[in-house]
């Protein structure tokens, strides 16, 4: 039986390979490229998923008080950043 020490090491490990969110926003905005400009979340988040191929055991850690993926968790703050970004770009190109 392994002990709890060991256990939590692991997961510390893992998700120390866990991309941050802003190595997760080219990815998704070539996404929206590939998409046309525009898509659905959904659409969007399985875009970056088939990109790059993230192993199973990654997408399977979730936050210790919610179950929720942290990938996929980290994958919509990417997308928010990118989506605040646009509309900045556009009021700002309004405006001049």
């Amino acid at each position: 039986m392994p002990d709890i020490a060991s256990a939590v090491t692991d997961a510390v490990a893992a998700t120390d390979d866990l991309p941050k969110y802003q190595e997760l926003m080219l990815p998704t905005l070539l996404a929206i490229k590939r998409l046309g400009g525009s898509a659905k979340a959904r659409q969007i988040t399985e875009s970056v998923i088939e990109e790059l191929g993230p192993p199973d055991e990654l997408l399977a850690l979730t936050y210790p008080e919610r179950d929720k993926s942290m990938y996929l968790d980290r994958l919509d703050w990417a997308r928010s950043y990118c989506s605040l970004g646009a509309s900045w770009r556009v009021r700002s190109a309004a405006s001049s």
